[in-house]
């Protein structure tokens, strides 16, 4: 997708304790990367954190996490992640999450 097609970004910086010796970021720290990316979608929508939720007997999990790997992220690189929400059902959500 196109950057225009997102209206929230979180910055992130790749970490050395994220990397290889080639530098290159370890394909398991995306989901991470994402997961963070998702708290702060989440936080600035000004929803109820999971905390919260949890008091209400509600729960938000991820069922499902596809990856598709386009080029790797790099040691000291900035990583913009884009967060939306792609679709809502009744009791759904699918948010979509790009780098």
């Amino acid at each position: 997708m196109a950057k225009r097609d997102f209206a929230f970004f979180h910055r992130l910086r790749v970490r050395w304790s994220e990397v290889d010796m080639q530098a290159i970021v370890f394909n398991g720290h995306y989901l991470n990367y994402f997961d963070v990316a998702f708290t702060e979608y989440w936080r600035a929508t000004g929803l109820p954190n999971v905390i919260s939720q949890a008091a209400n007997g509600m729960e938000l999990f991820a069922r499902k996490a596809t990856l598709e790997y386009m080029a790797p992220a790099r040691f000291d690189d900035e990583l913009d992640i884009g967060v939306r929400c792609a679709s809502m059902g009744r009791s759904s959500l699918q948010f979509l999450l790009e780098i």
